[in-house]
């Protein structure tokens, strides 16, 4: 096991343990765990590139002692330009009757991939103690 420093945009600080082996997705998950946010919402950099959940600590090159940046990104929420665009693209879709069926679709889409990514976060978190 390996102590890696994840730093935030904010300058706050925390010491994180893991494997060399461990999937970057396990250290994605102390990060939410840490700020009670989804693991979607988490990016992390190292060696100023953006690390893939899919590979390794050993594979990033993180190694004992090593300083990874966090970025927690904002949820999507009414209003902000991405927001904007993909409502705008399902209205034109033709499958919405109204502005705020659209809306409506959005929030519940928001809402049950949150619980997806929560209910995921949470199986690792008990694999991990499992596997302890």
């Amino acid at each position: 096991e390996q102590s890696v420093f994840v730093t935030f945009i904010d300058g706050s600080e925390f010491e994180a343990k893991v494997r060399p082996s461990d999937f970057v997705r396990v250290l994605r998950s102390q990060v939410s765990e840490r700020r009670g946010i989804t693991d979607a919402r988490v990016r992390l950099v190292f060696d100023n590139q953006v690390l893939d959940s899919h590979t390794t600590v050993q594979e990033c090159g993180i190694t004992d002692g090593a300083s990874v940046n966090a970025m927690i990104m904002q949820p999507l929420f009414q209003g902000s330009q991405v927001y904007d665009k993909i409502a705008k693209g399902m209205s034109t879709s033709g499958l919405f009757d109204t502005e705020s069926a659209v809306h409506d679709a959005l929030e519940d889409s928001m809402h049950k991939k949150a619980q997806l990514n929560d209910a995921f976060a949470a199986a690792m978190r008990l694999r991990k103690r499992r596997d302890e």
